[in-house]
C-alpha cells in the first residue's frame, strides 16, 4: 500500500474515532499518521520510571542528551529523531507544539511536569535517517498523564526495549505491562539495568537470573530476548551487545513491514471495544440486555408522550399551558400569502373613492356587489388557510387528551367573516403596496386576537371535562439522554464493524500540521520554586517536656483524703500505663525498599536478611530478650487460601494436594510460589498447624523461618529476641512487602499495621513512590489507619545512590508532594541504612533522633497530657472546696441529689442498644446497596479481563469466577472494618453528654466503648462465597469469543448470570453479619451493665467522703506545699 493511501485510511480512521469522546485513542492515531507520514522507524525504551531508561539512551549517545533522576522526570516522551536538520520541537497538550534552543532549556523543562507531551530533539546520530530512539514516561509513576502517554507512544514502537531497575525486576507491574506488549504484538526485549547492583554474596547470579526466567514463563511471556546493563563497570554487563543489536535493528528496519495492518487493527478494536464498553454502561445504567432496548425504547418513547400530555393537564397552570400552545400555533400559522395579498389589494382597491363601476344606473348597488364578491373571495382563501394552519392542528393538538375528559370536546372550527375583514380598514385615496402590507398584517393581528378569544373559551369547557382520576403523571424522564447516547453510539459502532467510513470522502491535507491539527505557539519556561525538604517535627522536646515527678507528689497528698480517693486511684492508673508503655513500631513499605536494612541500622547489628529478592515472607517481630518463636498458620487458614487460588471448597489439605496440584501451571501466577511450598513441605509442618503452634527456634533458623517463601508459607508469625537496649521498651515489625509478585505479602501487611504506635514507611531512592505505593497508601486512608492523629515516619532510604544534594532535594520535594496529595503530611527523612551500619551517617542520625524521640517522648504525649487535666481538674476543684466552702456544701447536694436521680432512673439512654442496632444495619444496608452498584459496573471490567481471546476456552470460567471471587472477598473484608468503626463512633456519640454530666459531677470513670461488633473469626468468607462457584455461566466457544456480535451477547449472559451469583453472595453475607450483629449487640448491655457497676461504687465513694472545716484545713495544708 503507498504511504498516501495509509494516511488517508489513518485519517478516514481518524475523523471517525473523532465522532465519540474518545480522546485518548484520537492522540494515539495522530502519533500514527505522524510516524507513517515521516516513515520513521521507532525504537522505545519503557519500564518503571528510575529504571534507568534514559541514562542508557545517553550512555548509547556516549552523551548526556537527556535528563536523569531518581523521581519520574520523564514526564513526556523525549525523542531522539535522526535527522539531517538540528532543532528541538516540544509537543504540547492540545495538539501545539514550540520549538525551543538548546539542551539545557529541555533538560529543564523535562523535569517540571508542565503539561507537554513528547520532546522531539533533532539531530544527526549515528542511527539511519528517520529513526527515532524514544524514552517514555515510566509505567509505575504518580503522574496522571504518564500511562496514557507511555501507550500512545507505544503504539509507534516497531521493538520495545523494557527496562527494569535490578532491585524491582519482581514487581507485578513489570510482568502485566510485558503482557501487554505481548497482546499488542510489538517485539519486546527485556533489560535488567543497574546490574552493578548485584552482590554475589548475597544472591548468586545464576539464582537470581532463573527466578527471572521462571516469572516470564509463570506469566507466559514472549521476549526476544534478555539483558543485562549497567553504565558502570560490571561483569555481567552486555551494555555493548544492547548497542549493536539496536543498530542492526535500526539498520534493518526490523518489523516494519508488519507494523502498518497491526496498527489499524489495533486501533480498530480498541475503538470498538470502547463502543462496547459505553453501550454495556448505558444497558447498565437502563437495568436491560441489548435485545432489549428496541422493545425498552419505544415504551420509553410511549410513556413519554403520555408524561408530556399527562404533566400539562395535571398541572395548576393547564389552562396557561394550552393557552400558550395556541400562541405559539398562531405564531407558526403562515396565514397571509403572497396570492392572499393578492386578492387584498384588489378587495382593498373596491373601498376606494376612485373605484369606478361601469354604467349609468345603480352604480352604488353595483360596487356594492363587487366589494361583497371580493371579500368572500379574501375570506374563502383566508379561512381554508385558517383551516389547515390553526383549526387542524390546535384539533390535532387536543385530540390527544381526550382519553383523559369526561366528554367528547366540541370541533374547533374558527371562521373569519365579512365584517373582519371591514373592521380592520382605514379609507385610503389608493392602495399601495405598503398599505396592503400594513393592512394584511393588521388583519392577521385581528383575526389572531379573534381566535386567541374562541380558544380561551374553549379551553374553559376543555378543562372542565377533564376526568382527573385518568392521570398518573409519574415518569422517569432521567433516561432520555441515555436512549440517545446509545442510539448514536450503534451508529458509530456499525460504521467502523462494517468499514463503513472508508466509504467517505474526505479531503486529505498535505501538511502534517494540518492533517493532525497541530499549531505552533510560544511556551513560557517558569523555574520551579525550591523547597526545603527539612520540616519541623510535630512536636519538639521543648513542648513536650513533661514531668511526672509533680503528679506522683500531688498524688501522695491528695490519697491522705478520702474524697479524693475516686480520682487519685485514677491518677495513680494513668502512670502505670504511662511507665509499663510499649511501644510498637510497624516498618511498612515496596519490597526490596530496604525494610530489613534500615531495622538493622536502627539497631547497629546485622540481625535481618537484606536481598534484591522480596525476603520478608512472614511477619517479623523483635522483641527485647534472647529467646525466639515461631506461630504457625492453623491447617484451615492454609485451606482457606488454596480454595481460594483453585475456585475450590475442599475440606482438606490433602484433598486439595490431591486434586488441584495437576492444575498448578493453570492457576495464577502470583500464588504458585505458595502452592510449590505447602505441596513440599506440609508433611512436615503439618503437626504444627492443627491448632496454630508456638515454639522456640534457635538464631540459626531465623532466616529460613523468616526469609524463605518455602518455609515461611506455614508462619504465621517469628518473633526475634534480642539483648539490644534499643528496642528495651519497643517492639519492631518487620512486615511483608506491598507490590510484589505474593499476593499474600500485601495482605498481610494491611493486617499489622492496623495495631501500632509509630508506621514507618520505607522507599527506595531509585523508585521513590510507585502507584502500587499510593494505592495501599489510599488504601490505609480509606479504613482509617493513617490520619490525622496517627504518626508516621516516611523514609527515602539508599541516599548514598544521590548525584548531589540537589539531586536529593528533588526527590524528597517529590515525595512530599505526592504525599500531601492524599492528605499525609508526616516527616520525611532520606537515609542510608548501608552507610549507617558502617559508620555515623547525619541523615540517618536525624531519622533516629526522632524514633527515639517518639519512643520516649511523644507516644507518652496523649497519655500524659490526660493526666496533667486529670491532676489539674482535682487541683482546681481542691482550691474551689477552700475558697467557696459554703457554696461547695451546695454543690455536693445537687450532685448527690443527681446521683439519686441516675440510681433511679439509669444513667444510660434506655433505647441506646435499639437506636445503635438500627442506625448501624442501615449503614450495613446502604453499603450493600452501594457494593452492588460497583460491581454491576465493574464486573464488566473483570468479564473483559478474563473473557476473551487471549485465554485458554478451558480455562476462561475458573479464571473468571477466581477472579469475581477475589474482587468480592476484598470488598467484602473492607466492609468488616468499616462497620466495626462505624459502630463504635455510633456508640461513643451517644454517650458524649452523658460523659460530661458524670465529670461535672465529680466522677471519673472511663465510659469510653471501644468493643467490635463484628469478630473477624466469626466472619467465613469462603463459605459466604461458595455460590459462586456454582455460577451458571453460558457454554464458551472460540467462535463466540471471535465473533462480536456473539461475543457481546456472551459478555451480556456473562454479566446476567454473574451478578445474580454476586447478589446472592451478598445476600448470604447479608444474612450472616446480620445474625451476628444481632447476636453480637448485646455486647452493648454488658458494657453499661459493668460502667454502672462501676460508676455506683464510685457515687457510694464520694457520697461517703465527707467534707467539714478539719477536711478544709488539711486540703489547704496541701495546696501550700504544692
Amino acid at each position: 500500500m503507498e504511504k498516501l493511501e495509509k494516511i488517508k485510511q489513518l485519517y478516514q480512521l481518524k475523523k471517525e474515532v473523532e465522532k465519540s469522546d474518545h480522546f485518548v485513542l484520537q492522540n494515539q492515531i495522530n502519533e500514527v499518521i505522524k510516524k507513517v507520514y515521516d516513515d520513521q522507524y521507532v525504537i522505545s525504551f519503557v519500564g518503571h520510571f528510575s529504571s534507568g531508561k534514559s541514562s542508557l539512551i545517553n550512555h548509547l549517545f556516549n552523551e548526556q542528551i537527556l535528563p536523569s533522576s531518581p523521581v519520574p522526570t520523564t514526564s513526556n516522551t523525549a525523542q531522539i529523531v535522526s535527522n539531517e536538520n538540528s532543532f528541538i520541537r516540544v509537543n504540547l497538550e492540545n495538539q501545539t507544539y514550540t520549538i525551543v534552543e538548546s539542551y539545557e532549556e529541555i533538560k529543564r523543562l523535562n523535569t517540571l511536569n508542565h503539561s507537554i507531551e513528547a520532546i522531539e530533539i533533532h539531530r544527526s546520530t549515528p542511527f539511519p535517517i528517520n529513526t527515532i530512539i524514544q524514552d517514555t514516561p515510566g509505567v509505575d509513576a504518580t503522574f496522571k498523564n504518564h500511562e496514557h502517554s507511555t501507550l500512545k507512544y507505544l503504539l509507534i514502537s516497531d521493538v520495545v526495549f523494557y527496562t527494569v531497575e535490578y532491585n524491582h525486576i519482581h514487581s507485578e507491574k513489570n510482568f502485566e505491562q510485558l503482557k501487554l506488549l505481548n497482546e499488542m504484538g510489538v517485539k519486546v526485549y527485556l533489560i535488567v539495568n543497574q546490574i552493578d547492583k548485584h552482590n554475589e554474596n548475597e544472591l548468586s547470579f545464576d539464582h537470581f537470573h532463573n527466578e527471572i526466567i521462571q516469572n516470564l514463563n509463570r506469566y507466559q511471556i514472549d521476549i526476544e530476548g534478555l539483558y543485562y546493563s549497567t553504565i558502570y563497570s560490571s561483569i555481567h554487563n552486555q551494555f555493548e551487545q544492547i548497542k549493536s543489536l539496536i543498530h542492526d535493528l535500526a539498520n534493518n528496519r526490523t518489523g516494519y513491514n508488519v507494523y502498518f495492518d497491526r496498527i489499524t487493527n489495533y486501533i480498530e478494536a480498541r475503538h470498538i471495544d470502547f463502543l462496547n464498553d459505553r453501550l454495556n454502561k448505558i444497558l447498565s445504567a437502563l437495568d436491560i440486555e441489548a435485545s432489549q432496548f428496541e422493545a425498552t425504547y419505544n415504551t420509553h418513547k410511549n410513556n413519554q408522550k403520555i408524561f408530556n400530555e399527562q404533566s400539562i393537564l395535571a398541572d395548576e397552570n393547564n389552562e396557561q399551558l394550552l393557552n400558550d400552545e395556541v400562541k405559539q400555533t398562531l405564531k407558526n400559522a403562515y396565514l397571509m400569502p403572497f396570492e392572499l395579498r393578492e386578492k387584498i389589494h384588489k378587495m382593498l382597491e373596491s373601498f376606494t373613492p376612485q373605484f369606478k363601476v361601469h354604467g349609468l344606473f345603480n352604480k352604488a348597488q353595483k360596487k356594492k356587489q363587487i366589494q361583497d364578491e371580493l371579500c368572500l373571495s379574501v375570506l374563502s382563501h383566508l379561512n381554508t388557510l385558517v383551516d389547515k394552519e390553526v383549526n387542524f392542528q390546535l384539533s390535532q393538538y387536543f385530540k390527544k387528551f381526550e382519553k383523559y375528559l369526561n366528554n367528547v370536546p366540541e370541533i374547533i372550527d374558527y371562521k373569519a367573516n365579512q365584517q373582519d375583514l371591514v373592521d380592520v380598514m382605514v379609507e385610503q385615496t389608493t392602495i399601495t403596496k405598503d398599505y396592503v402590507l400594513v393592512y394584511s398584517d393588521k388583519l392577521k393581528q385581528h383575526i389572531e386576537h379573534l381566535i386567541r378569544n374562541y380558544m380561551r373559551i374553549y379551553i374553559q369547557k376543555f378543562i372542565k371535562m377533564i376526568n382527573m382520576s385518568k392521570i398518573n403523571n409519574q415518569c422517569d424522564n432521567g433516561d432520555e439522554d441515555l436512549f440517545t447516547d446509545y442510539l448514536n453510539l450503534k451508529q458509530l459502532h456499525h460504521s467502523i464493524s462494517t468499514h463503513n467510513f472508508e466509504h467517505y470522502y474526505i479531503h486529505v491535507d498535505e501538511s502534517i500540521d494540518k492533517l493532525i491539527g497541530r499549531k505552533e505557539v510560544t511556551l513560557t519556561i517558569e523555574e520551579p520554586t525550591k523547597k526545603s525538604y527539612e520540616k519541623k517535627t510535630k512536636e519538639t522536646e521543648s513542648q513536650m517536656d513533661y514531668s511526672l515527678a509533680h503528679i506522683k507528689e500531688s498524688i501522695t497528698l491528695f490519697d491522705k483524703i478520702p474524697y479524693f480517693q475516686s480520682m487519685v486511684q485514677s491518677l495513680k492508673n494513668d502512670i502505670s500505663r504511662i511507665e509499663n508503655n510499649i511501644t510498637k513500631i510497624v516498618v511498612f513499605g515496596a519490597f526490596s525498599a530496604g525494610k530489613s536494612a534500615l531495622i538493622n541500622a536502627l539497631l547497629k547489628e546485622r540481625l535481618l536478611t537484606s536481598s534484591p529478592n522480596p525476603t520478608t515472607a512472614a511477619i517479623t517481630e523483635i522483641h527485647f530478650g534472647n529467646q525466639h518463636y515461631v506461630t504457625f498458620k492453623t491447617q484451615d487458614e492454609i485451606l482457606f487460601d488454596l480454595n481460594q487460588m483453585a475456585n475450590a471448597s475442599e475440606t482438606s489439605i490433602e484433598t486439595w494436594l490431591n486434586l488441584h496440584l495437576k492444575m498448578k501451571d493453570k492457576l495464577d501466577s502470583a500464588h504458585k510460589n505458595y502452592i510449590e511450598a505447602i505441596e513440599k513441605h506440609y508433611n512436615k509442618y503439618k503437626q504444627h498447624l492443627i491448632l496454630g503452634d508456638r515454639i522456640e527456634i534457635t538464631q540459626d533458623e531465623i532466616h529460613k523461618y523468616s526469609a524463605d517463601d518455602a518455609h515461611a508459607a506455614f508462619v504465621h508469625k517469628i518473633e526475634i529476641g534480642s539483648l539490644n537496649p534499643f528496642i528495651k521498651n519497643t517492639i519492631i515489625i518487620d512486615s511483608p512487602g506491598t507490590g510484589s509478585t505474593n499476593s499474600r505479602h500485601t495482605k498481610e501487611t494491611t493486617e499489622i499495621i492496623a495495631d501500632s504506635d509509630l508506621l514507618i514507611y520505607v522507599s527506595y531512592y531509585n523508585h521513590v513512590f510507585t502507584e502500587k505505593d499510593k494505592a495501599f497508601l489510599s488504601y490505609l486512608n480509606q479504613v482509617e489507619i493513617i490520619n490525622e492523629n496517627s504518626q508516621s515516619f516516611y523514609i527515602i532510604n539508599a541516599v548514598d545512590l544521590r548525584k548531589d544534594e540537589s539531586e536529593l532535594q528533588l526527590v524528597v520535594n517529590y515525595l512530599e508532594s505526592e504525599l500531601l496529595k492524599l492528605q499525609i503530611n508526616d516527616d520525611i527523612y532520606p537515609v542510608s541504612s548501608k552507610l549507617a551500619l558502617e559508620q555515623e551517617e547525619p541523615y540517618f542520625e536525624r531519622f533516629k533522633n526522632a524514633v527515639d524521640h517518639f519512643v520516649n517522648e511523644l507516644s507518652q504525649k496523649q497519655k500524659i497530657e490526660q493526666l496533667y487535666l486529670k491532676n489539674g481538674r482535682m487541683i482546681q476543684q481542691a482550691n474551689d472546696m477552700v475558697s467557696h466552702f459554703s457554696e461547695f456544701k451546695l454543690q455536693l447536694d445537687a450532685r448527690n441529689q443527681q446521683y439519686q436521680q441516675w440510681r433511679e432512673n439509669g444513667l444510660f439512654h434506655s433505647s441506646l442498644k435499639v437506636n445503635v442496632l438500627n442506625t448501624l444495619l442501615k449503614y450495613f444496608n446502604e453499603q450493600l446497596v452501594y457494593l452492588h452498584d460497583k460491581m454491576k459496573i465493574q464486573l464488566f471490567d473483570v468479564i473483559k479481563a478474563e473473557v476473551n481471546t487471549s485465554q485458554k476456552v478451558e480455562e476462561i470460567k475458573p479464571q473468571f469466577i477466581s477472579a469475581v471471587k477475589e474482587k468480592l472477598s476484598e470488598d467484602l473484608i473492607l466492609m468488616i472494618p468499616r462497620l466495626n468503626k462505624y459502630f463504635v463512633n455510633l456508640v461513643n456519640e451517644s454517650n458524649v453528654i452523658l460523659n460530661k454530666e458524670l465529670i461535672q459531677n465529680e466522677l471519673f470513670t472511663d465510659i469510653e466503648f471501644n468493643h467490635h461488633i463484628i469478630n473477624n473469626s466469626l466472619v467465613n468468607l469462603d463459605s459466604m462465597l461458595k455460590e459462586l462457584n456454582n455460577m451458571k455461566l453460558p457454554k464458551i466457544t472460540s467462535k463466540m469469543l471471535l465473533s462480536d456480535k456473539h461475543h457481546q451477547i456472551l459478555i451480556d449472559q456473562i454479566h446476567t448470570e454473574a451478578l445474580s451469583s454476586i447478589d446472592q453472595s451478598i445476600e448470604v453475607f447479608k444474612n450472616e453479619l446480620t445474625d451476628i450483629i444481632n447476636n453480637e449487640i448485646n455486647i452493648i448491655d454488658v458494657f453499661i451493665k459493668n460502667c454502672e457497676q462501676d460508676i455506683y461504687s464510685e457515687m457510694q465513694q464520694m457520697e461517703q467522703n465527707k467534707v467539714d472545716a478539719s477536711v478544709i484545713s488539711q486540703i489547704q495544708t496541701i495546696l501550700n506545699q504544692l
